[in-house]
């Protein structure tokens, strides 16, 4: 490809690396000028790589006017399509607030791919738009596209959003089918979505059936499952479960597991728990609330 020179005193240096200079010390602005000036002037294009620098920086400083014009550059090369390219336009728009101009760029794609469809339905899904990220789901099933983990969790994500525990049991029989059940993250989302959204006897027995293989993560999930739907005492029960597998509890765990043994007035399932947080070295970590720390201190 021409390398345009841009002269400094007596040496030359290609473009490219007077581009990277100007992004790299936070110029993308006059980065881009300068690339427009001799493209009309000396019928230079700039490379496919310092394009993508370019929309890379407009992403992480949120700057949408500076992202539109490489995005009219992008589309002078005839490189809209470009997965690589096309992904990150996806990001730059919806990074910097413009949504609807992320699914226009998604939709003018004929054949995007399932890094595309990860992007577009993952930045739906992070700014609440549940329906839109839930139809984008559906419509890769139209394409025969098979999702991945990380968008099975989005829709399933999505789905508690919306309160749509049909379509999100829907799903959980898709990721059954493509043997997807088994993955961590996966099974993690699923037990949290069909505990909050009511089908708790679901969420119990997937949680049992790959109890041995669960991280602290599941364990979480299940005792706050428990306590959103008033089940206090089994939520207790999984923390001692939690204690004979050596599975070591975060802070939200501990807190919760308060909560429940607060709730119960159990003195002695308290004094224990009081014990655990001692000798892990919580007390510096755990910010008590001050219901749950008149219980430790006083009633136990």
């Amino acid at each position: 490809m021409l390398r345009a020179p841009y002269e400094v005193g007596k040496s030359y240096i290609t473009m490219d690396t007077k581009l990277e200079d100007l992004c790299e010390k936070g110029f993308w602005q006059e980065a881009l000028q300068l690339v427009w000036i001799h493209d009309e002037r000396q019928g230079w294009q700039v490379s496919h790589a310092m394009l993508y620098l370019m929309l890379q920086k407009c992403t992480k400083k949120q700057d949408l006017g500076v992202g539109k014009q490489a995005h009219c550059l992008v589309v002078k090369y005839g490189l809209q399509f470009e997965p690589y390219l096309h992904r990150l336009l996806i990001r730059m728009y919806a990074v910097c607030g413009s949504m609807s101009d992320a699914n226009r760029v998604f939709q003018q794609h004929q054949a995007p791919d399932i890094f595309a469809w990860t992007e577009i339905i993952s930045m739906n899904a992070r700014i609440g738009q549940n329906e839109q990220a839930i139809k984008l789901y559906e419509q890769m099933q139209v394409f025969d596209i098979l999702p991945d983990g990380h968008v099975y969790v989005m829709a399933l994500k999505c789905c508690m959003g919306a309160r749509d525990i049909k379509r999100g049991k829907l799903i959980h029989a898709q990721i059954i089918e493509n043997d997807m059940e088994s993955d961590a993250f996966v099974r993690n989302m699923l037990i949290d979505m069909h505990a909050k959204l009511g089908s708790l006897h679901d969420a119990q027995n997937l949680f049992e059936k790959s109890s041995l293989k669960c991280d602290v993560i599941a364990h979480g999930v299940i005792i706050g499952g428990y306590l959103e739907n008033g089940l206090p005492t089994q939520a207790v029960q999984v923390f001692g479960q939690m204690q004979q597998r050596g599975v070591k509890p975060d802070r939200v765990i501990v807190l919760s597991t308060l909560k429940a043994i607060s709730t119960l007035e159990c003195l002695h399932e308290g004094r224990l728990l009081h014990i655990h947080i001692l000798i892990n070295g919580f007390e510096s970590e755990i910010s008590v609330p001050v219901e749950y720390r008149f219980f430790i201190e006083y009633q136990c």
